[in-house]
């Protein structure tokens, strides 16, 4: 029998970056991340020296043709973002740039919203663009292109039509069909990092003095949307029709500013081991990177790589959040995850919304290969893991993992899209689920459960006193396993050779059939000289660091005794020990790991009445 690895994450270690070196040259090889292999599509890209992209795939030929049909010149195909330290950096291609100044060059406008509030900015295109962004994208910081006018930097409006003032550096290439430029980001008083950025993209034809061409009903000629229909095949007139271009997305620049996933998957189950069924019984893990709380209401998790085909691809319920620097698990069967693997999930895929515009059928893991993808409520990709025969542009795999093996990064903050390197593999075995002491009058018994057991020859108890290390094995025969069972098994031991008012220590030491043994505890326990007359509820020590909790009951009376974990809005997170006690003092080691740091609310059901504590997990 063996006990689940635990990786610790301390929060704000990151991995130092190169600096993303761009030359503002129109020259596209300072963009080294692949593209998404399909159209209408952003994903946030990394790579081995954890540089980060923004890449958006447009769907070519789904230009206006106002004023040429085609209209390759502003016929987007690519766009990117990324930044360093000093500069926020923009990259658009182009079908065809068959003239780079003057009269109807292109124009590119970038609308930039700092804080992602709506209402809070301003609503407008500039240059006569006609065309609005989305209300909850308003921005803070307008900026345009001037190649209509020939000169080399940026026109950069803040909110209120303040300005404008010309900053950063832009070029333009047609050959390599490129446009680059560069806003500083002190020129937009952005001083400090990590930071998110909401964008609106759209392209214009300009003229000598930077203005939009007229169209008459919005002169946007092509953008960046997904048109709220991934996958599909719109022209630009759908989005803009209206004079708004809805469709907006977000861009989370980490400590080094660079491009970085803000939700990440951190860990998955592909394979239980047999024979518990699947899918049932898999999980996946997710960790919020960002320093604040990101809502997952319009996030969505699943296996489907492509738009439109029958894996999975579900949507987080109303209301959901991930705090910072906190893993949430996803689970298939939350209670038979539970049951065979000790692991409480966060969400049960029965809390999700099938994602049906993006995949039509539910997530089950493949053995063999795989993917599991995180779309944010852009449908940007911010992260996708493989493993095994699955393939994705751009991401290498890992080794598909063994029965009941899970793929886990570690740590949590590092992605190289290289997943053989972010990677490891960490066996999910049974587990010890409980381990409690109950001291009556010159007794004490102990109780512990398994949730399955792997070649258990059987058990010893150790005990020591209190002020003491020197422990001895009190069980004069091994107390019999069950040998190699999926099912929960509960055991007990009464030790009758104690003195009233004495402070024990107790082991437990379980043995396999090749003679290896593992130790758990010890569990402390105080044998009262007279029976407790009131309940008495505490845990130790508070707050609860790594997860290890010593939980101490009171009970003046026999009976069935509970103990449950609530979060503060009442909802249970935990169910922590359940047993006849005698009358005296019931101790219970318990361990808190997969739940998120944050305050909760103990809860013990006694023959005599509840008592609640705090319970603070850091």
């Amino acid at each position: 029998m063996h006990r689940i690895l635990s990786f610790l994450v301390v929060c704000g270690l990151w991995l130092n970056a190169g600096a993303h070196l761009v030359t503002v040259d129109g020259n596209p090889v300072d963009w080294p991340m692949i593209s998404p292999a399909q159209v209408n599509l952003g994903h946030i890209c990394r790579n081995a020296t954890s540089n980060g992209e923004y890449v958006w795939k447009d769907m070519p030929g789904d230009e206006r043709t106002n004023f040429a049909s085609p209209d390759t010149r502003v016929d987007l195909v690519e766009f990117r973002v990324t930044a360093d330290q000093t500069n926020l950096y923009f990259m658009a291609r182009m079908t065809d740039i068959d003239l780079a100044e003057g009269d109807g060059a292109p124009m590119v406008q970038v609308a930039i919203d700092l804080d992602r509030t709506s209402g809070s900015g301003t609503e407008w295109f500039g240059g006569f663009g006609n065309t609005q962004v989305d209300p909850n994208a308003e921005w803070e910081y307008l900026a345009i292109t001037r190649f209509g006018s020939g000169n080399p930097n940026v026109i950069l409006w803040q909110t209120g039509w303040i300005g404008p003032s010309f900053v950063g550096v832009e070029a333009i290439d047609i050959n390599t069909e490129t446009i680059e430029f560069a806003v500083p980001w002190n020129a937009m008083e952005v001083l400090a990092f990590p930071q998110w950025v909401r964008f609106t993209v759209a392209t214009f034809r300009a003229n000598p003095s930077d203005d939009a061409w007229d169209t008459g009903v919005s002169n946007a000629l092509d953008a960046v949307t997904n048109y709220g229909d991934p996958g599909s095949t719109h022209n630009t007139w759908t989005e803009v029709s209206d004079g708004v271009i809805n469709y907006y997305f977000d861009v989370w620049f980490d400590p080094d500013a660079e491009p970085f996933p803000p939700v990440l998957v951190v860990g998955a189950l592909p394979d239980p081991n047999p024979p518990y069924p699947e899918p049932a019984n898999e999980f996946v893990r997710f960790f919020n990177a960002t320093p604040g709380p990101v809502d997952l209401s319009f996030y969505k998790i699943g296996d489907e790589e492509s738009i439109g085909a029958g894996e999975g691809m579900h949507q987080f319920p109303s209301g959901a959040s991930i705090n910072p620097a906190t893993v949430q698990i996803l689970g298939n069967d939350s209670t038979a995850i539970a049951t065979n693997y000790g692991i409480t999930v966060d969400y049960d895929l029965s809390d999700m919304t099938q994602y049906l515009t993006w995949a039509t059928g539910n997530i089950n893991l493949s053995n063999g290969g795989d993917h599991v993808m995180i779309l944010d409520g852009s449908d940007t990709v911010e992260d996708v893991v493989i493993y095994g025969s699955a393939s994705y542009d751009g991401v290498a795999a890992i080794a598909a993992p063994s029965a009941s093996t899970e793929i886990v990064r570690t740590p949590y903050t590092q992605d190289t899209n290289d997943c053989s390197v972010d990677f490891t593999t960490v066996y999910v075995p049974v587990e010890l689920v409980s381990f409690s002491a109950s001291a009556g009058e010159k007794v004490v018994e102990l109780q512990w459960e398994t949730a399955s057991e792997e070649e258990n020859l059987g058990f010893n108890i150790y005990r020591a006193e209190s002020d003491q290390m020197d422990r001895t094995q009190i069980n004069a025969e091994l107390i019999s396993g069950f040998g190699t069972t999926l099912e929960p098994r509960s055991y007990r031991y009464i030790d009758d050779s104690v003195a009233p008012g004495g402070s024990y220590l107790y082991w437990l030491e379980q043995v396999d059939y090749s003679g290896s043994s593992e130790l758990f505890g010890p569990v402390s326990v105080e044998v009262p000289m007279t029976l407790p007359t009131a309940l008495d509820l505490s845990v130790s020590p508070m707050p609860v660091i790594d997860g290890q909790a010593a939980i101490r009951l009171a009970v003046p009376a026999e009976g069935f005794v509970s103990m449950e974990l609530y979060d503060l809005n009442g909802r249970i997170v935990g169910a922590i020990w359940k047993g006849e006690v005698k009358a005296g003092i019931v101790t219970v080691e318990w361990n808190a790991r997969d739940l998120a740091p944050g305050a909760y609310m103990l809860r013990a059901a006694t023959p005599v009445g509840t008592l609640a504590s705090p319970f603070i997990l850091r």
